[in-house]
């Protein structure tokens, strides 16, 4: 400790990072098992999944999704509303030339007229379990629940249920699995 009093005080009263209520490996604890006791127990709080570079986050109320983010471009608004088919590649390269920080991107889209604000409201919500379901595909990763009222840092909050999601991303993950079979047998040419 340093013999300054007052450094001694500044840290010793420094907060703590919070602690996770959970910290798992996924490969040795199943993702399903997580959102599926993170729903029946109807837990609030934030879900940290990471692998490699990919973080990605699910915000939790009462058990159900309201938000969900990621630092993948794959998991961008406007990639996942072009993959689902709601804007073309010309207007969502337009948008982001318009787009200046730290302006909402799905405002730049209804402003320009690409999407209603319905539209954009579905498209957050694809976006967000598009982002959820995405965690099951991975090979591995660390999964941390941090338990209490965090919020986004939005204005959108949705309820999706977690159990719906964590069969979805289950199926997803599957299908994929068989896809790699046929791949690695020979049996597809791209």
């Amino acid at each position: 400790m340093s013999e300054d009093p007052q450094a001694n005080s500044a840290i010793q009263n420094r907060e703590a990072p919070p602690l996770p209520e959970l910290s798992v490996d996924v490969r040795t604890f199943d993702l399903e098992d997580i959102f599926l006791w993170l729903g029946r127990h109807k837990k609030s709080g934030r879900v940290e999944f990471s692998f490699e570079d990919s973080e990605k986050q699910a915000y939790l109320h009462s058990g159900e999704v309201v938000f969900a983010c990621s630092n993948q471009s794959i998991d961008r608004l406007g990639e996942c509303l072009l993959r689902a088919g709601v804007i073309q590649l010309e207007q969502l390269r337009e948008a982001e030339r318009c787009y200046k920080p730290p302006a909402r991107f799905g405002r730049v889209l209804v402003e320009r007229g690409f999407l209603t604000p319905r539209e954009l409201w579905n498209g957050v919500k694809y976006q967000v379990e598009e982002i959820v379901r995405s965690l099951f595909s991975y090979p591995g990763g660390r999964l941390q629940f941090y338990e209490g009222g965090a919020q986004p840092d939005n204005v959108v909050r949705l309820s999706l249920g977690t159990s719906r999601l964590a069969s979805e991303g289950m199926m997803r993950r599957d299908e994929l699995a068989k896809f790699r079979a046929l791949l690695v047998r020979g049996e597809v040419t791209l």
